[in-house]
């Protein structure tokens, strides 16, 4: 209950300070705020946060790869399998995976596992 507070408190913060602005501290304060709420089984606004998340990414990081990026979009892939949303959940899992796979070539990377584990 703390931990969503804090992070409930830390977002109110980032926004009001930011103005609207997107920033890479904000993304991460978003993408522990949707884990929080996955792990308290509401998925739809987990989902929401993640996408929320992965989507300010995309606009800080533009086409290139990011391992911030990659780490938000497999979240939003598997908060989307929780809520058996299969067809949805591919598309950022598959992105996520072949990302880490770009940021690591050569080598496993755990989080291209776990996106694998998740399409699986």
């Amino acid at each position: 209950a703390d931990a969503m507070a804090y992070q409930l408190r830390a977002r109110a913060m980032f926004e009001s300070v930011l103005g609207g602005r997107d920033d890479h501290a904000l993304a991460s304060c978003l993408n522990n705020l949707a884990a929080l709420y996955q792990q308290g089984e509401k998925y739809a606004e987990a989902v929401a946060l993640f996408e929320q998340a992965a989507r300010m990414r995309e606009r800080l990081v533009g086409d290139g790869d990011d391992a911030d990026l990659a780490l938000n979009l497999g979240n939003l892939g598997v908060a989307y399998t929780l809520l058996a949303e299969w067809a949805k959940a591919e598309p950022p899992l598959k992105r996520s995976m072949a990302m880490v796979e770009r940021l690591h070539p050569g080598r496993a990377h755990p989080d291209a596992v776990a996106a694998l584990n998740a399409l699986g």
